[in-house]
Order: structure tokens, then sequence, then C-alpha cells
């Protein structure tokens, strides 16, 4: 129907309630959708270093017994704060991620002879044990709050703490 600027704008009168067809409430689509999005979230994060180690260095499950928190962990270009666990043992190293950072973060058993421990690098107010991971170089794992004491790689490396 064509109004032309001389008639009134008829009133919409009769207005009825659609009924909303969603099975369920906003509350529980959002329990679905953040679990969702979150999940999405964690498996970019890892496409920038995780995931290249974990094609080569990936386990079924961390190991059981006590590990090491790191209180800051990267690997190449991602940052983890308080949410890695390293575990050293005889024939290399175990690295894994918190249950909630888990998507796209298999846990990792890094041997030895794969990385190469530069020296402990130093910015303005922390130290990081500092791994370069394969030759030819698959990924760079900056480690801070970790012993190396009882390892190989002990040799030359201090704890990597806080300043």
């Amino acid at each position: 129907m064509l109004l032309s600027s001389r008639s009134p704008m008829p009133l919409l009168t009769g207005w009825t309630r659609i009924p909303c067809s969603f099975p369920c409430s906003s509350s529980q689509a959002s329990a679905i959708v953040f679990p969702l999005f979150w999940c999405v979230v964690v498996w970019l994060i890892s496409l920038f270093g995780w995931a290249r180690l974990a094609r080569h260095y990936a386990v079924a499950r961390p190991p059981a017994g006590e590990a090491q928190p790191v209180m800051c962990g990267m690997v190449s270009a991602s940052t983890y704060r308080g949410v890695m666990r390293f575990q050293p043992d005889a024939g290399g190293f175990y690295l894994w991620t918190s249950v909630f950072f888990r998507a796209g973060h298999p846990p990792l058993y890094i041997p030895w002879s794969d990385a190469t421990a530069a020296p402990v690098e130093n910015n303005q107010r922390y130290q990081f044990v500092v791994f370069k991971i394969g030759d030819p170089l698959i990924a760079t794992l900056r480690l801070m709050g970790i012993s190396l004491i009882g390892t190989p790689m002990a040799k030359g490396n201090a704890p990597a703490t806080p300043r």
C-alpha cells in the first residue's frame, strides 16, 4: 500500500505475540555457546606454536606425579600465564596445559635430544629458560618459574624465576 505524504500513517493494531521456537532458554543457550566459543579461541591460540610441537611430540596424557607449575610460558608467538605444567625426567620433559586450555593443546613429551637449551634470557624483570625445539627448528619455548636441577640441561642454567 502506498502512502501519500498527506495521508496519516495507519495505526498498527491487533499485535499478537509470536511464540519463540527455541528449545532452550537464553541461559541454557549461553551455557552451550560460551564453552564452544572458548574452545575455538583456545584452539586458534594453539595454531601459533603448540600445534607444530604437537605434530611431533604429542602424547595421550600427562604423566602421573608432581609437576612444576610454569609461571609464564611462551611457545613461539603464544603466551601462557599460569596454565602450563612442566615435568622433567631422564629422557626428556613433559609439557601440558590446564584442562581449560586442552582444546588444540595435547600434552607433549619432548626428548632432551630434540631440545637445545639456550642461555637463560633476562628481560627487565624476569628470567626465562629458553629451549629451541627440533632440528630444523620447530618452535622456541620460553619458560619462567621452572628448575632444571637434576636434568641434562642443568649445567649453566639456573632456575628461571622472577628477579
